[in-house]
């Protein structure tokens, strides 16, 4: 399992703090227009015609991630709203939250009283905490049990006197020509909110939750919600993937999970299916046991990506045991489960596997179903055609120059995940000097071939690039 683990650490290769690539041009599913996640959200038209969506950004640490509903019409997105008091927070917990957190806060008080000298850190019962769970525990105790802590920690009891908490929000909201109408506040939680889908017919809403842990990347969850509010957010499984996916008949999810309570990378984990929604759409009283469907090492960046024939596409590492560490593979590929019998197909033949970039898990597969895109950690990407296996390289790896035969270099970092808008049409972020793009800044591009593009942000002002590359 070491070796497990060194394999777990390519995968996590992008899943720095605050640095993991957001899909930041988000198309409607007709692909009439787009929502652009830049200094604050725009909506885009195919010209590339901007106006403002009216959602500003409340930081850049909470990027919205945003989900279109199949009339595209309305969307799923996330917010941020502050919390300073207590009384405010506490609603929004479970009972299990609440009674650890309480308990945790009440552990912190007595170490103070009994142990502070001049570091809150120095003490054991803070030791082992993540800032998130001190930072809460603050706002209980100035709230709640105050006494004699004011003296006993001097100057540092303002700490917790402006303690806040930034609480995620999960709303539904109307697009028009005027930008976004917030319809309903359906959900808010202590935790962060990582990649939401709406499910067919647009009845509930499906999204991965990130609970502060030790490690970048936390314990992620899946959970979902009727889109109307009606009723809680309820969990689908735990230890899951940041992506997954609806199955094409809008009644089940997809997903990677792993067994092995808190588990993180490198441990054994599969594929899954869940039902969560009938055959009126609406979420099951009761979900039926999930169906496994494949075998991986588990990794919290897998992508499952669900097609119209009933497959779906999913990225894993091909790991054959017992192994040498010189035969562990050095990074994932893309693999197919098909509808018509119960097997794992490869997606990318040996020779386009050896030529993509290194980030497979955010791999984007066309509508109809010919082509991938798969990004890499620099800022490249390359597309490769399926039938053929041939690769085409849209943005090589820095430092390579760009000229009119070769792409530019990447940018350095992966700042927006491409996307699809048509089956023939990729949506994607070039670097300054790209042939598809302008010398002397980045740009957008919609590209269908090396004779077939539009740079659509040209009239785009700087300010909206730049935040799109940060």
């Amino acid at each position: 399992m070491k070796h497990l683990r060194s394999l777990a650490c390519v995968l996590l290769s992008l899943a720095l703090v605050g640095c993991y690539p957001a899909e930041r041009i988000v198309w409607s599913p007709d692909g009439s227009r787009a929502l652009v996640i830049a200094d604050k959200v725009y909506l885009c038209d195919g010209n590339g015609l901007l106006s403002d969506a009216n959602v500003p950004l409340s930081n850049d640490k909470n990027i919205p991630v945003i989900a279109w509903c199949d009339d595209s019409r309305r969307v799923a997105l996330t917010g941020t709203m502050s919390l300073h008091d207590w009384k405010d927070i506490e609603p929004i917990l479970s009972e299990a939250d609440k009674t650890w957190l309480t308990e945790a806060a009440e552990a912190i008080r007595a170490d103070i009283l009994a142990n502070y000298a001049d570091d809150l850190g120095k003490l054991v019962s803070v030791a082992d905490k993540s800032g998130q769970v001190l930072r809460l525990a603050r706002m209980y105790l100035r709230d709640r049990r105050a006494e004699g802590l004011a003296a006993r920690l001097g100057p540092k009891w303002k700490e917790f006197v402006d303690a806040t908490w930034d609480v995620t929000t999960l709303s539904t909201a109307k697009v028009t020509d005027k930008g976004l109408q917030v319809e309903t506040a359906i959900y808010r939680s202590i935790d962060r909110i990582l990649s939401v889908r709406v499910s067919k017919g647009s009845n509930v809403i499906a999204f991965t939750s990130q609970r502060p842990g030790k490690g970048d990347m936390g314990v992620l969850s899946l959970w979902a919600i009727p889109a109307d509010g009606s009723g809680p957010a309820r969990e689908v499984a735990s230890n899951t993937s940041w992506y997954f996916d609806w199955t094409s008949d809008g009644r089940s999810l997809a997903y990677a999970a792993s067994k092995t309570p808190g588990s993180k990378e490198g441990q054994l984990g599969a594929i899954e299916c869940r039902p969560v929604a009938g055959a009126d759409g609406r979420l099951l009283k009761d979900f039926p046991a999930e169906k496994p469907l494949a075998g991986v090492i588990f990794s919290q960046l897998a992508r499952v990506r669900c097609l119209a024939d009933g497959g779906m596409f999913f990225s894993s590492s091909e790991v054959t045991l017992p192994a040498t560490l010189s035969d562990m593979p050095g990074r994932g590929s893309v693999f197919a489960l098909m509808p018509t019998a119960p097997t794992v197909v490869r997606v990318l033949t040996r020779q386009a596997e050896a030529k993509i970039p290194d980030v497979p898990d955010l791999f984007a597969v066309s509508p109809d179903r010919k082509r991938l895109c798969i990004p890499g950690g620099k800022g490249e990407v390359a597309v490769v055609t399926l039938a053929s296996g041939e690769v085409q390289e849209l943005v090589a790896t820095p430092p390579d120059g760009g000229s009119a035969t070769k792409p530019a270099a990447g940018l350095g970092k992966l700042a927006v995940i491409p996307t699809w808008r048509y089956p023939d049409e990729l949506c994607l972020l070039v670097p300054a000097g790209s042939p598809y793009g302008s010398p002397n800044r980045p740009e957008v591009v919609l590209f269908a071939s090396p004779d077939k593009f539009r740079c659509i942000s040209k009239g785009w002002s700087d300010a909206v690039i730049e935040s799109l590359t940060k």
